[in-house]
Order: structure tokens, then C-alpha cells, then sequence
């Protein structure tokens, strides 16, 4: 499995998470005395997995990891398809989306793209196959918005507390993906922030 590894990085995932067992701080995998600094959300995971299960990283990385991301994206992306409003048949289709694998399968056609998948290098299919933690921190972003839907819906402040909790994870799985979320909050805020301004220079008459 080491050598024949697809993807170039499961070794290295999978030592993290052999390191993340071992006391504390943990180590660059092969660099001895180098503490480690990286998003390691899954690694977590794997490592909680080696301790208690006695699973190893190995048997996660190639078999359970990609079923059980799967299914979490697929329900997050129903659950937001239904936030949005959408129809039973929209909420139905939503999470099989992920098999469309950014429409790269018309490269296909293509006699050069042998590999038609992953001729756009960002393909969210290709990222299920290999267990890659951009999945779960997706999941976790979306789940965040949907926890904010339900609460703005006036749902209680518990799903308040969730939508932090999962925002707060995303940057531990994929802190590239944690750093867009908290841009599109930026975002939104100065939106909502600008609407406010705009609806109090109104005057009293128009708004009626």
C-alpha cells in the first residue's frame, strides 16, 4: 500500500496519524525532533480510530473513510437544498450531485484525457475515491449554514452554538476551505450591514 500509493500523500497521512497517538506534541512523520504544524482534523479522526477501534489509518484511509464522507456531503447537501427551499424532487437530486464530477466527464470524449476524472485537478469525485479532508470539511461547512438557516428560522440557540462549532472545525480539516468560510461571512455581514444603512436613510413615507 505504501508503494503502490496512488495519490502521493496517504503515507504521510497515515504516519500523522500514527503520531497523533503518541504524547504530546507530535512530530513531523520522518523528521524526528520537528513539531508538527498542520490541519490535522482527520488525522484526529484516524488517530481516535487506532486508539480505540484498532483501526488502523491505513484501513480508514482506503475503506471506511470514503463511504462515511460520502454519505456525510450527500446529507449535508440534501439538508441545504431543503434550507433553500427547494422542491422534494431538488432535495432528492442534490446529494447525487457529487457524481457529476465537475462535468469533466464530457473530457471523456477526448482521446488524450485518459484519465477524464481528474483532468480539471480539483474534482470533487477524485477527493471521495482518496478520503481527501477537503470531504468532511465541506460537510462541516455546509452543515454550518444549514445550523444558521435553522436558527435565524427561530429554531432556539442551541443551532446557533452548532453552526460555531462546525465553523470552528473546518479550518482542522482543510484550513484553505475554513478561510473562504470565514470570507463569505465577511461578506455577508458588509451586505447586511449596507442594507441596514440603506434602509435607515429611507425616509418614513417611501417605506410604506
Amino acid at each position: 500500500g505504501f508503494l503502490l500509493d496512488p495519490m502521493g500523500d496517504q503515507p504521510l497521512h497515515a504516519g500523522i496519524a500514527w503520531e497523533l497517538t503518541l504524547p504530546y506534541p507530535p512530530q513531523v512523520p520522518g523528521l524526528a525532533g520537528i513539531p508538527l504544524s498542520y490541519h490535522v482534523g482527520a488525522d484526529l479522526v484516524r488517530a481516535a480510530a487506532v486508539r480505540w477501534a484498532g483501526v488502523e489509518p491505513y484501513a480508514l484511509l482506503n475503506r471506511e473513510e470514503p463511504t462515511l464522507w460520502a454519505i456525510a456531503l450527500m446529507l449535508a447537501l440534501a439538508g441545504l437544498a431543503r434550507s433553500l427551499g427547494g422542491s422534494p424532487l431538488a432535495v432528492a437530486l442534490a446529494p447525487w450531485t457529487v457524481l457529476l464530477a465537475d462535468f469533466s466527464f464530457v473530457c471523456a470524449l477526448v482521446p488524450d484525457a485518459r484519465w477524464w476524472s481528474d483532468t480539471f485537478r480539483s474534482n470533487l469525485l477524485i477527493s471521495l475515491a482518496f478520503a481527501n479532508p477537503v470531504v468532511p470539511a465541506l460537510a462541516l461547512a455546509l452543515g454550518c449554514l444549514i445550523a444558521l438557516d435553522r436558527h435565524e428560522s427561530g429554531e432556539g440557540p442551541a443551532w446557533l452554538g452548532l453552526a460555531v462549532l462546525q465553523a470552528a472545525a473546518v479550518p482542522w480539516f482543510k484550513v484553505f476551505l475554513g478561510a473562504q468560510l470565514v470570507l463569505s461571512f465577511a461578506l455577508a455581514a458588509l451586505l447586511v450591514a449596507r442594507s441596514s444603512r440603506g434602509a435607515d436613510a429611507t425616509p418614513p413615507g417611501a417605506r410604506r
